[in-house]
């Protein structure tokens, strides 16, 4: 985990050993290659999704469970259909995010996979509030 924040500049985060101990699980985080990654991946794609995020980090989630479900769900709340929605993201697991919203807007650091998906690429570090004043949504 340490050579993983390190490679994305974070190096003052406090790490708890035994979180996954004390606390419910709804998502883990592994840090590991591709190749341990393929190992990995064979014992539990039947139960589990995987999605490589960084080059030493994948996210593993329940089967069916991501960030495009959740606002899915959001989104059979609100009686207008005629709702536009944006989402921000800067990491693959943010694709099927994007690939349920009106537009998905990309931080300039983000993943080339995740900016393939992306109606705006940021081109500055400022991505939310630029991707903002691009939709003229402020």
């Amino acid at each position: 985990m340490q050579q993983h924040m390190r490679s994305m500049g974070s190096m003052d985060i406090e790490f708890n050993g035994k979180f996954f101990v004390e606390q419910p699980v709804n998502f883990m985080n592994l840090y590991l290659n591709a190749k341990t990654e393929r190992v990995i991946r064979e014992k539990i794609i039947a139960v589990s999704d995987i999605e490589r995020y960084a080059p030493l980090a994948i996210d593993i989630l329940p089967k069916g469970v991501s960030k495009g479900q959740a606002i899915n769900l959001l989104l059979e709340k609100v009686s207008d259909s005629r709702v536009i929605t944006y989402a921000f993201g800067n990491q693959n697991n943010d694709i099927s995010m994007f690939k349920t919203v009106n537009y998905g807007m990309s931080m300039k650091e983000s993943t080339a996979e995740l900016k393939k998906s992306s109606s705006y690429v940021a081109k500055t570090d400022n991505g939310v509030l630029e991707g903002l004043k691009h939709f003229k949504l402020i």
